[in-house]
């Protein structure tokens, strides 16, 4: 019995894909050109576990070893960012604020109520002046691609 588990585990460390982390980036820049960015990675089989960080660093949290203080869930805010301030903001409380100071950049942290921030979130997966940790991507789908099946109720 024991080679036999031996055996599976061998098998699937040897053969396996590597499944690699999925890390975004995401630069803003002030009117007196300080940048900052919001960095996140995923990683799981579906990219189910993330962390985040706004940070002067582009290279912060590239791998999961980082250790500076990050946030760690899955889209932890909304953001939007204009005229040098980056506006956070989240789903009942406030769990994140970052601990580097910048100059040029302003940081505001805003708790929504529950509909408040989900009409906000429809706004930010369209990027209609709103964002999320990671950013959305559009998918332009095929015009001759099949519809998804009716709904019975």
């Amino acid at each position: 019995m024991r080679g036999i588990m031996l055996l599976v585990i061998v098998f699937n460390y040897c053969c396996m894909p590597v499944i690699k982390d999925s890390f975004n980036s995401i630069k803003l820049t002030s009117s007196k050109d300080e940048t900052i960015y919001i960095n996140s990675i995923n990683w799981g089989v579906s990219d189910d576990y993330q962390r985040t960080i706004i940070t002067k660093d582009k290279n912060a949290l590239k791998d999961r070893d980082y250790n500076i203080r990050y946030i760690d869930r899955l889209e932890p805010f909304i953001y939007s960012y204009n005229n040098d301030t980056l506006k956070l903001y989240f789903d009942e409380e406030i769990n994140y604020r970052p601990e580097e100071k910048f100059s040029t950049i302003i940081i505001e942290c805003i708790a929504l109520d529950s509909r408040k921030y989900d009409k906000l979130r429809i706004r930010a997966f369209e990027n209609d002046g709103y964002h999320c940790v990671p950013n959305r991507v559009k998918i332009d789908y095929p015009a001759d691609m099949p519809a998804p099946p009716n709904k019975k109720n």
